[in-house]
Formats: structure tokens, sequence, C-alpha cells
């Protein structure tokens, strides 16, 4: 099974981020399903928590302006 979470970075060590990782690994982990972690402002910088070596992280490569103009709307 393929599951992929949405959030803008995995930067910040918040509690959101942290339980998202969490969530993230044990599923990949424990259960084999197969994880993605799609950010829009991660900007080349490592995740605040470690990720198991099979969830797979990937930005989009929004900026700061586009986001703000989306969010907007």
């Amino acid at each position: 099974m393929k599951i992929a979470y949405c959030i803008h970075s995995l930067r910040r060590l918040g509690g959101k981020e942290r339980e998202l990782v969490s969530k993230a690994n044990c599923l990949a982990a424990d259960y084999g399903y197969e994880v993605y972690i799609i950010t829009a402002l991660q900007k080349g910088l490592p995740p605040s928590f470690s990720l198991e070596p099979s969830v797979r992280l990937v930005d989009i490569g929004r900026n700061d302006k586009f986001q703000r103009r989306s969010y907007a709307r």
C-alpha cells in the first residue's frame, strides 16, 4: 500500500512534524508500506527528526511568496 503525507516542511521541532515522522516510520518499518512525505518548503534542508530509509521525502520546491498568495485566496 502507498501512503502520502503532505506538510509545509519538516524543518521545525514541532509536535505535528514529530507525530507525522513517527507514523511514517512505523508504517514503513513495521507494516512495509510505501510511505512518501511531500513538502513544499523544505528547501533542501534535512528533516528535524530522523526518517526510516524506506520513507521517501519529496520536496515540490515552492517558495514562501507562492504559499502566501495561494492561502490568501
